[in-house]
């Protein structure tokens, strides 16, 4: 009788000490997922939709020029196929997207119609 209670003293034990250090193992690894998916998360949406930003990864600033050109680019236009549907020459277009000049409100207006995206969101990362 005395084996069998000393037995079931160590497996006890046993199992407490397994129970612990798995708890220990489960908390560290959801630690590092929460570090790891606050720097580099390759989709900040995630599966809930919403996007976790940290400070670092603020909107980088772009000259206007080459907002456009990224937009036309990623869009596979031409900046003939933009005049064209603007009524305005290649060159206008040219001139935007090197910084030269820049297109009026009615054209930006045009731009992110052409580009089918809100206004706001083609110049918010701006550098003005």
């Amino acid at each position: 009788m005395h084996i069998a209670s000393l037995v079931v003293a160590i497996f006890g034990t046993l199992f407490v000490a397994v129970a612990i250090l798995l708890t220990v193992l489960i908390i560290l690894a959801l630690i590092k997922y929460i570090r790891s998916r606050n720097t580099h998360d390759p989709d900040p949406d995630g599966p809930g939709g919403e996007a976790f930003h940290t400070p670092e990864e603020e909107i980088k600033k772009r000259p206007l020029g080459e907002i456009l050109k990224d937009l036309r680019t990623e869009n596979n236009m031409t900046q003939e196929y933009v005049a064209e549907s603007l009524g305005i020459t290649r060159q206008a277009v040219s001139k935007w997207e090197t910084g030269e000049s820049s297109p009026n409100m009615a054209n930006l207006a045009a731009l992110a119609k052409l580009y089918n995206i809100p206004l706001e969101d083609m110049l918010k990362g701006m550098d003005i």
